[in-house]
Protein backbone atom coordinates (compact mmCIF):
# COMPACT_ATOMS: atom_id res chain seq x y z
CA UNK A 1 0.00 0.00 0.00
CA UNK A 2 1.43 3.50 -1.02
CA UNK A 3 1.89 5.90 2.01
CA UNK A 4 -0.77 8.03 0.01
CA UNK A 5 -3.40 5.08 0.33
CA UNK A 6 -1.85 4.44 4.22
CA UNK A 7 -2.90 8.19 5.18
CA UNK A 8 -6.04 8.53 3.28
CA UNK A 9 -7.25 5.11 5.57
CA UNK A 10 -5.88 6.90 8.77
CA UNK A 11 -8.05 10.02 8.06
CA UNK A 12 -5.24 12.17 7.62
CA UNK A 13 -6.50 15.51 5.96
CA UNK A 14 -5.75 16.15 1.98
CA UNK A 15 -3.18 19.24 2.50
CA UNK A 16 -1.26 16.22 4.39
CA UNK A 17 -1.01 13.62 2.04
CA UNK A 18 1.58 13.23 0.25
CA UNK A 19 1.92 13.10 -3.71
CA UNK A 20 1.95 10.47 -5.75
CA UNK A 21 3.42 10.61 -9.24
CA UNK A 22 1.84 7.67 -12.14
CA UNK A 23 3.70 8.50 -15.53
CA UNK A 24 2.11 6.87 -18.82
CA UNK A 25 3.77 6.31 -21.75
CA UNK A 26 2.12 5.69 -25.16
CA UNK A 27 4.19 3.62 -27.44
CA UNK A 28 3.63 2.49 -30.82
CA UNK A 29 7.01 0.36 -32.82
CA UNK A 30 9.22 2.95 -30.75
CA UNK A 31 11.17 0.06 -28.53
CA UNK A 32 14.57 2.11 -29.21
CA UNK A 33 12.98 5.24 -27.91
CA UNK A 34 10.72 3.43 -24.93
CA UNK A 35 14.19 1.50 -23.46
CA UNK A 36 15.71 5.10 -23.17
CA UNK A 37 12.95 6.56 -21.58
CA UNK A 38 12.50 3.58 -18.79
CA UNK A 39 15.89 3.40 -18.64
CA UNK A 40 15.81 6.98 -17.28
CA UNK A 41 12.71 6.63 -14.81
CA UNK A 42 14.65 3.90 -13.80
CA UNK A 43 17.18 6.52 -12.83
CA UNK A 44 15.48 9.16 -11.42
CA UNK A 45 16.12 10.24 -8.04
CA UNK A 46 12.41 9.70 -6.73
CA UNK A 47 10.63 7.09 -8.19
CA UNK A 48 7.57 7.45 -9.55
CA UNK A 49 4.29 5.40 -7.63
CA UNK A 50 3.52 3.62 -11.21
CA UNK A 51 4.77 3.33 -14.42
CA UNK A 52 1.90 2.60 -17.24
CA UNK A 53 3.05 1.77 -20.75
CA UNK A 54 0.26 1.53 -23.22
CA UNK A 55 1.06 -0.52 -26.29
CA UNK A 56 -0.50 0.40 -29.14
CA UNK A 57 -0.41 -2.73 -30.97
CA UNK A 58 3.96 -2.24 -31.84
CA UNK A 59 5.03 -4.75 -34.27
CA UNK A 60 8.29 -4.41 -33.00
CA UNK A 61 9.48 -5.25 -29.41
CA UNK A 62 8.10 -2.62 -27.80
CA UNK A 63 5.64 -4.83 -25.86
CA UNK A 64 8.49 -6.97 -25.09
CA UNK A 65 10.61 -3.63 -23.42
CA UNK A 66 7.94 -3.10 -21.43
CA UNK A 67 7.72 -6.43 -20.08
CA UNK A 68 10.91 -7.09 -19.18
CA UNK A 69 11.45 -3.60 -17.20
CA UNK A 70 8.46 -4.40 -15.81
CA UNK A 71 8.75 -4.91 -11.94
CA UNK A 72 7.78 -8.56 -10.77
CA UNK A 73 7.49 -8.12 -7.21
CA UNK A 74 5.02 -5.24 -6.77
CA UNK A 75 2.14 -3.41 -8.79
CA UNK A 76 4.08 -0.57 -9.53
CA UNK A 77 4.07 -1.30 -13.71
CA UNK A 78 1.73 -2.94 -16.16
CA UNK A 79 1.72 -2.98 -20.32
CA UNK A 80 -1.73 -2.72 -22.10
CA UNK A 81 -2.61 -2.63 -25.44
CA UNK A 82 -3.39 -4.49 -28.67
CA UNK A 83 -1.17 -7.21 -28.85
CA UNK A 84 0.59 -9.57 -26.13
CA UNK A 85 4.30 -9.77 -26.20
CA UNK A 86 6.06 -12.37 -28.03
CA UNK A 87 5.84 -15.80 -25.33
CA UNK A 88 2.84 -14.04 -23.19
CA UNK A 89 0.30 -16.67 -24.03
CA UNK A 90 0.97 -18.92 -21.35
Amino acid sequence: MSERRRAVADGRPSGELPLEVTIVIPVKNDAARLRTCLEAIRRQTVAPDEVIVVDNASTDDSASWATACADPTGPNGRVSGGRQPPGADG
